[in-house]
């Protein structure tokens, strides 16, 4: 009987569990926890959070992918990343 299930980021998972990074593998969902994580959400807060710091020195490039910049391309990025695209795969995610 075929049974589904979803990974939380597999590519990440499998380096977490490689690592024996705990913080990685609370973040792909592989550690118990209170509620589901979201690694795709949280990176995408990062970047936001150093775009910011970008646009307030002025910069009208960062200031663009402030506005641009959602879950879904982060997502695309991030899980291709893991299986070695290069910035010529990743230009085409975007």
């Amino acid at each position: 009987m075929p049974i589904g299930f979803d990974a939380s980021c597999s590519g990440l998972q499998h380096y977490a569990l490689l690592a024996r990074d705990f913080q990685t593998a609370k973040l792909t969902n592989l550690v118990q926890s209170d509620a589901p994580q979201d690694i795709y959400l949280d990176i995408l807060k990062h970047v936001q959070s150093r775009l910011l710091t970008q646009v307030a020195r002025g910069d009208t490039n960062a200031k663009w992918w402030l506005e641009h910049l959602d879950r879904k391309v982060v997502k695309g990025l991030v899980m291709t990343y893991c299986y070695s695209s290069v910035e010529y795969g990743q230009t085409d995610e975007l």
